[in-house]
Parts: structure tokens; sequence; C-alpha cells
């Protein structure tokens, strides 16, 4: 019912030196962050310099590996949403989210992202250290929900259970993935836009 090009994911897309006039730094707005210069929200893919992206994504990745393997080295590993649901059938979903948050292993997440709506603990149960810094790097390059491809539409899953959680049909690296498989089989000359919608 809404859609606006950029807005809250604007400045996703880094150019390459040569095109990089065509990206003019932006000041943050009420639903849009600061874009440096270089940075820009539509051009064509021989425009765009994802490799230079991937070492520094990289290093803060592993960074963020070992402060979340500090905050829950030891505890036992959480029950999902459904298994829990399973487990408590007389209890209200209300009272099963506030279980499946309640452990110690899900609130350590939630203690190292306070301000973060869209947490899923259960995607850092038993994950290694190179799976982590792919799918994170990949999760900064192609940070989307949904990929529309030669007018067929993909998205990770739908909003469900509660706000901030979805019934997704990939986990995340394997999503993130598959957005860089159809990036890489793109043509050079396809038109990447990214656009922030609400349907």
């Amino acid at each position: 019912d809404w859609f606006e090009i950029g807005g809250r994911w604007a400045g996703r897309l880094k150019l390459k030196p040569e095109y990089a006039h065509f990206g003019e730094p932006q000041e943050e707005t009420w639903n849009s962050p600061e874009v440096p210069a270089g940075w820009c929200d539509q051009a064509f893919k021989d425009q765009l310099d994802f490799a230079s992206m991937v070492p520094e994504l990289s290093e803060r990745a592993e960074q963020e590996f070992e402060r979340i393997r500090s905050a829950i080295d030891g505890l036992e590993e959480p029950k999902g949403f459904e298994e829990l649901k399973d487990i408590h059938k007389s209890l209200s979903q209300h009272e099963v989210v506030k279980l499946f948050w309640d452990q110690p292993f899900c609130n350590a997440i939630r203690e190292l992202y306070p301000n973060s709506y869209f947490l899923d603990p259960m995607q850092l149960v038993g994950v290694e250290k190179e799976s982590f810094v792919k799918t994170s790097v990949l999760r900064s390059i192609y940070p989307f929900f949904s990929f529309l491809y030669h007018g067929e539409w993909f998205e990770q899953g739908s909003m469900g259970l509660w706000f901030g959680a979805s019934d997704k049909q990939f986990n995340d690296h394997d999503w993130h993935n598959l957005i860089e498989k159809m990036v890489i089989e793109a043509d050079e000359k396809s038109l990447l836009t990214v656009i922030d919608c609400h349907y």
C-alpha cells in the first residue's frame, strides 16, 4: 500500500569509483538514514562495487561473532516458538512468546540488541563462525526481505507469529545466498533498485 525508492534502506548500493559522482550525499531524515557520497538507491549492475565492501564487513562480522559467543557461552540451547507452543498447549500465543524470550539464551541475544525489532535467536543456535561471517556480509550487502527478478517475486517469508518475526521459507544464510546468486547471474546492464515498501 506504500513504497519509496530508498526510504529506510537508502544508500545500500556502493558505486565503483568511476561512477561515484552519481551518488550524492544525503542528510538523515525522519524516514531515511544518512547516505555518504558514492552510495545510491538505484544503478546498473556494472556500475556497482560489491567486492570492495567485503573485507571491512567481514572484519566487523568476526568481531560481532566473538561478542555474541561471549554472551551465550555455556547457556542451554533454547526451544523454538513452535516447540514451546506444542509443549504448552494451554497457554496463549502471547504467553508462549514470553516463555520464548525468557529463556537465558534468547534473553542474552535480546540484551545484545535492545533496539532491534527483527531478532531471531534461533538463527544463532549452533552457528559456526565462517557461516555467521558469510551470512552477515551478505545481509549487509543485500539486506532485503523480498526480491523481484524478471517479474517473479521471491520473499524470505510472510510476517506472522508476532511483530518482528516471520514464517521463513529460507533460513538467513540460504536466503542471502539466493539473493547474491540472482545478482551474480543478472545481466551487467540490469537495473538494480532498492525499494522500501509496505504491503
